[in-house]
């Protein structure tokens, strides 16, 4: 069915800024892989030092995937989307665990870690689909016109010489 003149105009209000959650979550994606990266190399050994990329790493993908989706929406003055992602961000990993944990159980014998995780990160996934989707869009601002604003600036670098003056912007 093709949009009619009235659909098209409800939309002209709204822009997608889902793309902005999706950039934070590749980049937090990749630096948790990045700490994966180091795992294998330092199994066996003994060194506190050379852990320290795989916990920076993880802790800064981890703290990306949950804070960074709401931190979007925060700084486009939308609390309670910004809320309601985080709260996707953390039930979204922690059903999908309760539920991979459940589904070796139902099947038969099997690895109830091995479905957690795959659980846990499916969970993670569709969190992220849905912020970027269903929380993606916002109004656009209206336009105004272009304007001069001037206002007085009063200034103390130091105790013995104010400064006076007029600050102006370009809005």
């Amino acid at each position: 069915m093709l949009p009619t003149r009235a659909d098209a105009s409800e939309d002209e209000g709204r822009h997608w800024i889902g793309y902005q959650t999706v950039i934070v979550d590749v980049a937090s994606l990749v630096s948790a892989a990045g700490g994966l990266a180091f795992v294998p190399k330092i199994e066996g050994d003994s060194g506190a030092s050379e852990g320290a990329p795989v916990v920076v790493l993880m802790g800064l993908g981890i703290m990306g995937y949950v804070f960074g989706g709401p931190i979007v929406h925060w700084t486009h003055e939308r609390l309670g989307k910004g809320f309601l992602s985080l709260g996707f961000r953390i039930a979204g990993p922690l059903a999908g665990l309760g539920v991979g944990a459940l589904i070796p159980t139902l099947v038969g014998p099997g690895d109830n870690l091995a479905g957690s995780l795959i659980g846990a990160s499916a969970g993670a996934g569709l969190a992220m689909v849905l912020d970027a989707t269903l929380l993606g869009f916002e109004r656009a601002p209206k336009k105004t016109a272009s304007r001069w604003q001037l206002a007085p600036m009063i200034s103390t670098p130091t105790a013995k010489t104010p400064i006076f003056g007029l600050r102006g912007a370009w809005r």
